[in-house]
């Protein structure tokens, strides 16, 4: 199963497989290097639509590794 996300800089829509959650991977659109939520993080942020809460999230991610 894939994981979909948002850059948190662009707001591209990004997929990447489960098996790279935690992982960095870079933006095709603005280059950035972005981490690959887990599948509930990602699932949570499409459903609150919110691309601030989205950011937050993946700030949290970074700190964990």
């Amino acid at each position: 199963m894939s994981i979909v996300f948002r850059c948190p800089y662009c707001a591209k829509k990004l997929v990447a497989s489960e098996t790279s959650a935690g992982k960095e991977k870079k933006c095709p659109k603005c280059r950035a290097r972005v981490v690959v939520p887990t599948a509930e993080i990602a699932a949570a942020a499409e459903d609150h639509g919110g691309r601030e809460q989205q950011q937050q999230q993946q700030r949290a991610l970074q700190l964990v590794q």
